[in-house]
């Protein structure tokens, strides 16, 4: 999880094309927000999605770094981004993105095939400004279907790597990430200034906190499961390059299909201790005050 600027002068010529030109870039918009893909979206080594906000360039710092979707059909076989050796048919209407591959994956005629359709939709929470990024959240909904050709059914396991770059800096011990829900598989990472970001991938089987190096090493060209189970908390987790893997495995007969859904919101502050103590305060204040009414 690391802030890496966008060029400003190419952001702004980018969205002064227009709604027209933003479309065949790869851009929705929700607000003051935008979620650009870049390259063939989610293949290998390109396809990155980038999350920023403020039109023109007003703040064009990149907070989401990658997002990235792989996948493989049994024990053994070599984990690939879904565009790997398959361009999906991409539309970007408003703020929703869609990405659809037909009769995809690595295997031959009547062996591991799949269709999937995958709808990415941006929601602004709050606006940004010209020196400080707003709140946005992204929710994915994936339908994955086995080709109805395959000769027998296919242990398929989908993978989604998501690596945040929150507002403010690192500091001391880097970003923190922190189990919510282990059976939700939901969580939180945040950073010494008080910025977070919540994901959950719902459904999980597995999941794992990692650097973003490394989780895309695994799930761009390695073969193994993620190292956390749904259910089980793993331990707070601090790097200066953070990121959190998904993992869904599911055997799937011939045509049998199956849904998966994540979301992440970002950038939202979370109360300092100090805050949290005054608010209580006030709660604390109020109360009294209504009792020694109602006692007048």
């Amino acid at each position: 999880m690391r802030l890496h600027l966008l060029n400003t002068f190419a952001l702004a010529a980018t969205l002064a094309l227009g709604t027209t030109s933003a479309a065949a870039q790869g851009t929705v918009q929700s607000g003051s927000t935008y979620l650009q893909f870049t390259g063939t979206p989610l293949a290998a080594g390109t396809g990155n999605a980038n999350l920023f906000f403020g039109s023109n360039g007003a703040f064009a710092t990149d907070m989401l770094y990658r997002y990235g979707w792989s996948y493989n059909q049994g024990v053994g076989t070599t984990n690939r981004p879904f565009s790997a050796l398959d361009t999906p048919a991409a539309s970007y209407a408003g703020n929703v993105a869609t990405f659809t591959w037909t009769n995809a994956g690595a295997g031959t005629a009547g062996f591991a095939r799949w269709d999937a359709v995958m709808t990415i939709t941006l929601t602004e929470l709050a606006a940004g400004t010209t020196t400080v990024p707003g709140q946005a959240r992204v929710d994915t909904a994936l339908s994955f279907r086995a080709s109805s050709g395959n000769a027998a059914p296919i242990a398929f396991n989908l993978f989604h790597e998501l690596d945040l770059d929150i507002t403010g800096a690192s500091g001391p011990g880097g970003d923190t990430f922190r189990v919510l829900d282990a059976n939700a598989v939901s969580g939180r990472a945040f950073d010494a200034s008080g910025n977070y970001a919540e994901f959950q991938g719902t459904g999980a089987q597995r999941y794992l906190f990692a650097t973003g190096a490394s989780l895309r090493g695994g799930l761009n060209g390695g073969s193994s499961n993620l190292g956390t189970l749904a259910g089980t908390v793993q331990p707070d987790w601090v790097s200066s390059d953070g990121a959190v893997g998904f993992q869904w495995t599911r055997t799937l007969a011939p045509g049998e299909a199956f849904s998966v859904n994540s979301s992440f919101t970002i950038n939202s502050p979370v109360p300092e201790p100090g805050t949290w103590a005054l608010m209580a305060g006030g709660l604390l204040a109020v109360a009294g005050l209504a009792r020694r009414r109602r006692a007048g």
